[in-house]
Formats: structure tokens, C-alpha cells, sequence
């Protein structure tokens, strides 16, 4: 339709995805959502290099011991 803007807008509850991802429903142990996340990082790399020439892949994943988050 003419009218509507492209891309289409969405929000998404972070939260709940995040439980969603993360919880016991999903991943038999919290780790597993983290190596997941790592793969799917690689993953991503692999498919660049059969579009792009070379990409330098910058893949990081820092602790917060004080208050225990990840990003």
C-alpha cells in the first residue's frame, strides 16, 4: 500500500524476550543461551564472507561481576 512507511515499525518488550530467550523454557541452563548467542555471532561472519571480501569480525562478550550482567 502507497501509504504506509517502509520499513514498518515495531517495539518489543525486552523484558519479556529476554525471559523468553533465557529462561529454563528455552535452554536447559543459562549458559546455553550464551553459547547460543556467540554461535549465531560466527554464524553470521561465515555467511558475510560469501558476500563480502574479507570482513573483520569483532565478536565480544564482556562481565559485570558488581552487578552480574553480560553484554
Amino acid at each position: 500500500m502507497p501509504d504506509e512507511p517502509w520499513p514498518p515499525s515495531f517495539t518489543l518488550d525486552q523484558e519479556t524476550i529476554l525471559n523468553l530467550l533465557t529462561s529454563d523454557r528455552f535452554y536447559s541452563n543459562p549458559s546455553a543461551a550464551l553459547r547460543e548467542a556467540v554461535l549465531n555471532a560466527i554464524d553470521a561472519v561465515q555467511r558475510r564472507r560469501t558476500t563480502a571480501f574479507d570482513p573483520l569480525p569483532d565478536i565480544t562478550v564482556t562481565f559485570n561481576r558488581d552487578d552480574l550482567t553480560m553484554g
